[in-house]
Parts: structure tokens; C-alpha cells; sequence
């Protein structure tokens, strides 16, 4: 009798639970949808006006100088596979990276 009482109980535990996620959630969003995103997009903002300034960047404001540091960075981009030179004597660990 006690294991019948314990059988009905738990599949009417099952019952209500398989009933609750065959129900629809609402469609639609509320007002606030994104709050979140955008207050953290707006906390992170250091200067919300930097878009009206237009003077030069701090720094670059010798064209000499700014023409050879984007010369200098562009010319970093020719020849990437100096960077990365073969080992004169590899060990056993690294035998199986492939190059």
C-alpha cells in the first residue's frame, strides 16, 4: 500500500512538471530590453564627446614623424616569417609541433 501511495505521488510530481514546460513564455520584450548592455556601454565610455573633436592625435603631431611610425608599422607586415625562426637544435619536446 505504501509503495502504490509513494508511485501515485511521485507520478503526479512528474505530471505537474512535464505540464509546466509545455507552457508558452511571452512573446514579447519589455520596455527595458538591452538596459543592461547599453548602461555598461556608457559606464565604459571615457569621453562620450570625443567624436567632436577633431584635433590631431596626441602625439602624431609631427607629420614627419607620424609618416615614418606608419611606414615602420605597415613594413612589419611584409616579411612576418622573420619573426619566427626554426630551432637550431630541437629537443625531444618539441619534436612533434609542427612548424
Amino acid at each position: 500500500m505504501k509503495g502504490l501511495l509513494l508511485t501515485g505521488v511521485g507520478l503526479s510530481i512528474f505530471a505537474v512538471v512535464s505540464v509546466t514546460g509545455c507552457t508558452t513564455r511571452p512573446t514579447t520584450l519589455g520596455p527595458d530590453y538591452g538596459l543592461a548592455y547599453t548602461m555598461a556601454n556608457d559606464q565604459q565610455t571615457l569621453n562620450p564627446d570625443a567624436g567632436s573633436n577633431l584635433d590631431p592625435v596626441q602625439g602624431l603631431e609631427d607629420p614627419a614623424a607620424a609618416k615614418h611610425t606608419l611606414e615602420r608599422y605597415r613594413s612589419s607586415f611584409e616579411k612576418p616569417e622573420d619573426i619566427r625562426k626554426p630551432m637550431a637544435n630541437p629537443s625531444m619536446i618539441s619534436q612533434g609541433i609542427p612548424r
